[in-house]
């Protein structure tokens, strides 16, 4: 009972959904222990053998002559009931005239033939023989392929044999061998009939919503101090619902619901009626059992009984007939090595010293994966990549002064905090090539006038120095970079005062060693004591650089180089904060844009005038939806919905799982298999694209834009995955693919009580498995990335992913398949480095012979399913990776296509927001469903989610919108609400809220009441009065800068200005739509900044010296650590080493060697885990070393985390800033 409440309890805090039970089947129980009388299976011989005759008589006695030197004879129905792990006795009678001394018992094995040497003495009267099948009490250990008898080496022999049977060695239970109390239930009922049956028990007829009958006999046996086990056998209709048990006692009316299920006989069940394995220390007042909610079922039940229980039984009570298996479940550790966790994706030595990112956990960092795979022929990119682009947080007083270098799959190579933390107000930056054709990166603060420096970073984010800003300017300055200068090597620096007042304002021209080689005065008639705003900007595409100075607030711009000169742009006629930019293009000589709230308005300018508008951002001001045409066999009738300017339709194209496309899988055929084998006969006609309401890559130009969604599933459909489904391991006789509970058994699920599906395993430790949710996919995205590079505008959305979960049933918690144990294990010891580690930290007592996780079936304290225990949290954590991983592998292959980062949307059930069951799907199983990590990805985001919740404080629509989010997608949704206000008032929510596009359900007619007439009658008001620019990532234009690096010129467009945006990077072609190559938002959650260790010097030794402690780290944190080697310092080699809860992690190890005086290091730890504590040590490889300017500083994204139950996020503010790296590729 205790259990019972715990996993209630659990559902919650785990956030996995509906309510646990722990009621079990027990098998039909045997009552002797009398070999003969046992209960037995019973096989038989086949028709034709070797060197002999067969003949069957009527009463099915075999007659067997021998004809030959080698006699023998298989037999049928036998191997196949053989349990590797169960020891039997195989027994028949016999009777033969003459002693057989040499019958023998042949079996293959996938390890090779066995056979066991018997002697059959002659008997004239039928005699048992028998003969045991094992090896010790676990049985043989092997899988049993086929097994015959061979019956010596003579001819002319006669045999005859009958009743073969097959019997367990390990007796059956007796439950009526356990002293009971019994009960009764009362002849009459709530809204039900009771009849007393002829044979004993009763049958039950329910009349109304609330049927019960009162018990007779249970509340006067129980004893409060006495734990029991409730027991009886019943009978239940194929509509019935589970049972459920009510009880009064001191603390007041209680229930507990029963795990009963339809049946067509009768069928023990038993019931923990127990505390924890101990009373309930209460008296009862009554008990009685409650039969659903429905009327006209009837029900039958029996044997009613109280057991006392002890350990087993209640063992048994939650693994049934699998009990006898507990002793098999684990796995043996002798072959599982450790894999690598930690990996470096950055490291860069030049003169100025030295740069390192390490991913702690790389199996959960995009950067990592993409540059694991980007040099294999099947996952290079079949278009052009964009470039490298540095991002800085925009202008917001909440900002730091954070850089992030996107990679040219746009996600997060590093990230550095350019200036220390009390230095407020974003960062811009700059990029531009040394005299030694070296990149740099600038940066310089928006505006905070406390620093006066203007720093330097290599394209790797070490540290190059930094020029101090000229005495006579005041900060915070604007800066531009370029080659204004050609006679000399590398860029130049401009720099002025983004503010000033006086009448001839400075721009200032540096050398990357802050050297003044020219000084300019701002032309124009400006009035002494009248602040102006300035800023600079750069010129390229022709021969030389040419440097512009704006002042903005008189709208108007001068070119000071290649040579000062009286060029003027004035653009008086436009808006307040517009400024110019630079272009790609040669139809205009400018761009102009500047703050809007909405709309994002790129205006051309040329020779003095501006240019008709082009929308930049009408691609983010739509609201897309798809209403479903079929659901659950039920046809739409809704009719047709007509777009309007900003919401409008769109094609939800789900073309299914990819996974099942390759013949392969039909086969059953996926071990070791190639890229090139797998998508080998793929049928791009038929097979990937069956359906009306599918849509080819060939026809990707044509009909609505389009959500394109070939994704992988766990929720393998039972007719496509049968050859896999079917395939046994053949060391542990267990599915070999599949997801498996607590009990070793597989589960499955469908939808609105249709079996539709088994779970598969979404283990990493099968490579084949792996490329079964992979290849398909990613012949699929690189098919259609072409496609969509030549018409951006024509796809919404990639959601290569669909509702990923780990589900196992109503009382088990993970994915228990042996490979999942394995995965589970190496987690444990990238954290814990080893097993006996882990045995002290955990509180158990593994060996390398066994190992297994958590399954709450009373093996020890390590064993409870319990928040309370650490092994269990680590166990569920684990799990909640593996969802990460799958989800993100499927992030991974869109952006090895070339989809950009933005574009690449999630489709998960977010567990916590799901109250009580989840509609139409296995209901009251538990689920791990996580998004956490999703949310720090640097990638678009998306969930699935029924029902109206616009009017709850904490859901999921909030969460991911204050963390950041304003073009997500939800894969399915239905307000399921009778009225047309609230199903309008929801939609208005979550356009408001950051979700750009609805995939809009049809609810079955057997199950639609009303809802489907208020969600369409709300669509066409939302249509008719709320047509809108959508709000979220268009809104103003920051930046546009030109990028020339690939075959074609394009623009980039920073998108979003003012504290409502969180700042979009946009590639734009002439016309202002949408390029495809750039699509990334640099900061979608705020960033908090911690200073965890600040020293003027330290001295390091051969001794580790902790550098600093950070606690309560969550996804989406980093860790950077700078320091600069001390003067009078040998060249030397210095370890820098991550700690998790005291333990050193191992592959984590950052080496830090030839160091020498006056040298910059910067060490920057990724840590996308959730971890209590995780420090850093430093030590000397040999001597002793001095370093000076020590910080540790702890970046942590605010988004929010439902594991931790942070249910309101933070949102970047202000907007981003950028530029490009110009050795991209």
């Amino acid at each position: 009972y205790q259990e019972v409440q715990t996993m209630t309890r659990l559902s919650s805090v785990l956030q996995l959904g509906s309510f646990l039970s722990l009621c079990l089947v027990v098998p039909t129980f045997a009552y002797s222990n009398d070999w003969t009388k046992r209960s037995y299976q019973a096989f038989g011989l086949a028709d034709k053998g070797h060197d002999l005759t067969t003949e069957t008589k009527v009463d099915g006695t075999r007659i067997i002559r021998t004809t030959g030197s080698d006699p023998y004879l298989g037999t049928v129905g036998l191997a196949e009931k053989i349990d590797p792990f169960t020891a039997y006795r195989v027994m028949f009678q016999y009777r033969n005239s003459i002693d057989l001394k040499n019958f023998q018992v042949l079996y293959q094995t996938p390890g090779g033939l066995r056979h066991l040497n018997q002697e059959m003495p002659s008997s004239a009267d039928w005699r048992w023989h028998s003969f045991e099948l094992a090896k010790g009490e676990g049985g043989l250990r092997e899988r049993v392929e086929w097994l015959r008898f061979d019956f010596g080496e003579e001819a002319g022999r006669k045999y005859l044999l009958r009743d073969m049977r097959l019997i367990k060695a390990k007796p059956e239970f007796d439950l009526d061998s356990l002293d009971h109390l019994p009960f009764s239930l009362k002849e009459k009922g709530h809204q039900a009939t009771v009849k007393a049956l002829a044979e004993g028990g009763w049958s039950i007829s329910t009349q109304g919503d609330d049927p019960f009958v009162m018990t007779t006999g249970f509340a006067e046996a129980h004893q409060p101090d006495t734990p029991y086990v409730l027991a009886f056998e019943y009978q239940a209709p194929p509509q019935s619902t589970p049972l459920v048990v009510y009880f009064l006692s001191e603390s007041g009316v209680r229930n507990q619901t029963l795990d009963t299920s339809p049946t067509n006989g009768w069928r023990w069940h038993l019931h923990d009626f127990t505390v924890g394995g101990q009373g309930l220390e209460e008296r009862l007042k009554w008990v009685r059992i409650d039969f659903g909610t429905d009327p006209d079922l009837t029900y039958r039940i029996r044997n009613c009984r109280l057991i006392p229980a002890t350990r087993e039984l209640r063992q048994r009570v939650k693994l049934g007939q699998n009990f006898d298996q507990l002793s098999r479940f684990g796995i043996n550790l002798e072959k599982v090595k450790p894999q690598q966790a930690a990996i470096e994706t950055v490291r860069k030595r030049d003169k100025h010293g030295i740069v390192v990112t390490l991913s702690a956990y790389r199996h959960l960092d995009l950067d990592a994966e993409t540059k694991r795979l980007a040099n294999e022929p099947s996952a290079s990119p079949p278009v052009p990549l964009g470039p490298r682009i540095v991002a800085g947080e925009g202008e917001h007083t909440d900002n730091h002064t954070i850089v992030r270098i996107l990679s040219p799959y746009q996600v997060c190579e590093t990230q550095f905090l350019a200036y220390p933390p009390e230095i407020r107000g974003g960062v811009g930056v700059e990029t531009g090539v040394d005299g030694k054709g070296e990149t740099f990166i600038l940066s310089y603060p928006l505006i905070s006038a406390r620093a006066r420096e203007i720093r330097l970073f290599s394209p790797s984010g070490g540290s190059r120095g930094a020029i101090e800003g000229p005495k006579e300017l005041v900060p915070p300055y604007v800066v531009s970079v370029g080659d204004y200068r050609p006679e000399l090597k590398g860029e130049e620096i401009a720099i002025t005062s983004r503010y000033a007042s006086t009448s001839k304002p400075s721009v200032y021209l540096l050398s990357l060693t802050g050297k003044v080689l020219k000084v300019f005065q701002v032309p124009g008639k400006n009035k002494e004591n009248y602040q102006r705003e300035f800023k600079l900007f750069t010129k390229t595409g022709g021969k030389v650089d040419q440097l512009f100075v704006q002042n903005l607030t008189a709208k108007r711009a001068f070119r000071l180089l290649p040579k000062e000169d009286a060029t003027t742009v004035d653009f008086h006629a436009s808006a307040i904060g517009s400024r110019l930019f630079d272009t790609a293009y040669s139809d205009r000589d400018f761009n102009l844009g500047g703050p809007q709230r909405l709309v994002s308005t790129l205006y051309p300018w040329k020779k003095g005038n501006l240019q008709p508008a082009l929308d930049a951002g009408r691609m983010e001001n739509v609201f897309w939806f798809d209403p479903q045409e079929v659901h659950n066999d039920s046809w739409a009738t809704w009719g047709e919905f007509k777009d309007g300017r900003y919401v409008k339709n769109s094609l939800y194209n789900f073309l299914g799982a990819a996974q099942y496309w390759s013949p392969l899988v039909q086969a059953g055929k996926i071990e070791d298999r190639s890229y090139e084998e797998w998508i080998e006969g793929i049928d791009w006609n038929r097979r990937a694209f069956g359906g009306k309401h599918r849509k080819s890559t060939d026809d990707y130009a044509k009909g609505s834009p389009t959500v394109w969604n070939a994704c992988f599933t766990h929720r393998w459909s039972i007719g496509p995955s049968k050859a896999l489904t079917q395939q046994l391991d053949p060391a542990t006789s267990l599915p070999l693919y599949l997801l498996l509970d607590r009990k070793n058994e597989p589960t499955g699920g469908g939808y609105f009580k249709k079996r539709l599906f088994d779970y598969g395993t979404q283990n990493f430790e099968q490579e084949s498995i792996d490329r079964y949710y992979t290849y398909g996919q990613r012949a699929l995205y690189r098919k259609l990335a072409p496609h969509y590079r030549a018409q951006p505008e024509m796809t919404v959305a990639v959601e290569p992913n669909h509702e990923n979960e780990i589900v196992s049933g109503r009382n088990s918690v993970g994915d228990y398949n042996p490979k999942s144990l394995e995965g589970f294990y190496k987690y444990l010891l990238t954290l814990y480095e080893d097993l006996d580690t882990i045995n002290e930290k955990m509180g158990t007592s593994f060996d390398k012979e066994f190992f297994d996780a958590p399954r709450g079936l009373l093996r020890g304290d390590w064993d409870r399913y319990d928040m309370d225990n650490r092994y269990f949290r680590e166990w569920v954590e684990y799990n909640r990776i593996q969802i990460y991983r799958r989800v993100g592998s499927s992030y991974r292959e869109a952006l090895l296509a070339g989809f950009p980062p933005e574009l690449i949307k999630s489709h998960q059930i977010p567990s916590s927001y799901v109250f009580g069951s989840i509609v139409g799907i296995s209901e009251r199983d538990i689920r791990i469903s996580p998004i956490d990590w999703l949310l720090t990805t640097g990638a678009g985001f998306g969930f699935s989610r029924y029902g109206t919740y616009y009017d709850r404080k904490y859901n999921i629509g909030q969460g991911a919108h204050s963390s950041g989010y304003d073009g997500m997608l939800v894969g399915e949704y239905a307000s399921l609400n009778p009225s047309e206000e609230k199903a309008l008032d929801q939609l208005l929510y979550l356009r408001d809220r950051g979700v750009s596009a609805l995939h809009v359900m049809w609810w079955p007619e057997d199950l639609d009441k009303g809802f489907n007439a208020a969600q369409a009658a709300a669509l066409r008001r939302m249509i008719a009065e709320h047509d809108e620019p959508k709000p979220g990532l268009a809104g103003g234009i920051s930046q546009v800068r030109a990028w020339r690096g690939g075959k074609e010129p394009f623009e980039i467009a920073s998108l979003g200005t003012g504290p409502e945006h969180t700042g979009l990077l946009k590639s734009l072609r002439q016309n202002g739509s949408f390029e495809g190559s750039v699509y990334v938002v640099p900061f979608h959650a705020h960033v908090a900044i911690e200073t965890l260790s600040s020293k003027p010097s330290l001295a390091i030794g051969p001794k580790p010296v902790q550098l600093a402690m950070a606690q309560e780290l969550l996804q989406g944190a980093v860790l950077e650590t700078t320091f600069r080697m001390g003067k009078g310092q040998n060249p030397g080699s210095l370890s820098l080493n991550l700690l998790h809860d005291g333990v050193v992690l191992k592959d984590a190890e950052v080496l830090l060697d030839q160091l020498r005086e006056g040298q910059e290091v910067r060490v920057i730890h990724k840590v996308p885990l959730i971890l209590n504590k995780l420090a850093l040590e430093i030590s000397a490889i040999s001597g002793e070393s001095k370093i000076e300017e020590l910080k540790v500083i702890r970046h942590q994204d605010k988004a929010i985390n439902l594991t931790r139950g942070i249910m309101e996020g933070r949102r970047h503010q202000g907007g981003v800033t950028f530029a490009l790296l110009p050795d991209s590729p």
